[in-house]
């Protein structure tokens, strides 16, 4: 399964790919873990080590990397004002 979630800063994008991963068992890149030091958004990573950790992740996946290739990626329009376990609910009925 490889679902992408794309939105604006402070959606909820985070909260609600962390709940999947934990519900749905699946593996999680968190693409803010790259960019942002500190929880509070205001020190980034420079390039090279943003580049480095991502390679990581990417390496970590190697055994999943011909699933993640024949996988076909869908879009689901979600409303952000319902609570992360109904986007969930939604999201797992749509992709599994």
């Amino acid at each position: 399964m490889k679902i992408r979630v794309i939105g604006a800063s402070g959606v909820g994008k985070s909260t609600l790919c962390k709940y999947i991963s934990e519900v749905a068992d699946i593996y999680w890149i968190d693409t803010d873990r790259y960019l942002w030091k500190d929880a509070d958004f205001t020190e980034n990573y420079p390039i090279e080590e943003r580049l480095k950790m991502y390679q990581n992740d990417i390496c970590s996946l190697a055994c999943h990397r011909c699933l993640l290739k024949e996988a076909k990626c869908k879009t689901l329009e979600l409303d952000a004002n319902q609570p992360v376990d109904v986007l969930c609910q939604l999201v797992l009925k749509e992709f599994h």
